[in-house]
């Protein structure tokens, strides 16, 4: 069993998701803060005190911050060492894509909870709405490979130009 300290900011999201396989007993102990929790038959707001616990989880689940929120996340197995490296190789990508262009790390993640509250508005499924939340932070993964000199170029690109960039979007 696992018991992991996890916080999120106000706006971040983390996602449960269904795998076959799975038949792990989760559990979310809520400390403080608020939490909403979606899926298919519903959706939840925890307050600190609260708990949720499934086992297994049988569908996508989105957890949302509506505040600052500290809480418990608590597995029957070992999920630390695989949600670490996922975590960490999503972070590197963020961070590459930060370097590449420094605007573009407030803007993807401004994209990002615009999208989710539109999805949420639009009653999009839990699953849509991880897809969604992933989707809109990496809209701008493309310029990663990109060179400097033509993505920060003022003004019309020249068609060579046009065409590195088309390439390199696609090795992306």
């Amino acid at each position: 069993m696992e018991v992991i300290r996890h916080r999120l900011i106000e706006g971040g999201t983390m996602g449960l998701e269904y795998d076959a396989s799975w038949d792990a007993l989760e559990c979310i102990i809520m400390l403080s803060g608020r939490l909403r929790v979606e899926y298919s038959v519903g959706e939840y707001v925890l307050q600190p005190g609260d708990t949720l616990s499934v086992q297994p989880v049988m569908q996508d689940v989105l957890v949302t911050a509506l505040d600052d929120a500290d809480f418990l996340y608590v597995c029957s197995t070992n999920v630390f060492d695989q949600y670490s490296d996922g975590t960490r190789e999503l972070q590197r990508l963020v961070e590459e894509i930060e370097k590449k262009d420094g605007y573009t790390a407030s803007h993807c993640e401004r994209i990002r909870r615009n999208s989710l509250l539109i999805g949420h508005k639009m009653g999009l499924s839990s699953s849509d709405l991880i897809a969604l939340s992933c989707g809109a932070l990496f809209h701008d993964i493309g310029k990663i490979n990109i060179p400097d000199e033509i993505l920060l170029k003022k003004g019309r690109l020249t068609e060579e130009e046009f065409n590195i960039t088309y390439i390199s979007s696609l090795l992306s």
